[in-house]
């Protein structure tokens, strides 16, 4: 009875279509993803989908303008530059849990290294296709 009274709360708690122009620009820039799941933050939408054999996620403003990709990685696709850029930064003892390609606007690329060293200790690592450590907690997009 709580589940379904959690889904009916979610359901009703839609306050608007998710907006058609999301939904195009999505498609344009998408054509051959499946399993969308868009997640509709009012300003912004995050779509959530598989892109060939690969989870991604992927922010549109509520207008329909792409900001920004993750695309979820193994640390041994990472460019050899980024993996030897971990592994000669001050993190190098800390466990690597997510590795994302960051696809930007203007054609740039940066990595995303999702790591921690104990439960309170979790970082964003942000690092160029040179492998250079550009910030290591602030998110860059």
């Amino acid at each position: 009875m709580v589940a379904a009274g959690l889904w009916s709360f979610r359901s009703q708690a839609q306050i608007r279509q998710l907006p058609q122009a999301v939904k195009d620009a999505f498609e344009q820039k998408y054509p051959d993803a499946k399993q969308v799941d868009y997640d509709d933050k009012i300003i912004y939408v995050l779509a959530q989908f598989k892109n060939h054999d690969s989870t991604a996620t992927a922010r549109f403003s509520s207008k329909g303008a792409w900001q920004w990709t993750e695309t979820q990685m193994p640390f041994t696709g990472l460019p050899e530059a980024v993996q030897d850029g971990f592994n000669k930064s001050k993190y190098v003892d800390w466990q690597v849990d997510h590795v994302y390609l960051v696809e930007l606007p203007g054609d740039l690329v940066q990595y995303k290294l999702q790591v921690e060293k104990s439960a309170v200790q979790k970082k964003n690592l942000y690092f160029s296709t040179r492998g250079r450590l550009l910030s290591d907690g602030i998110t860059m997009y």
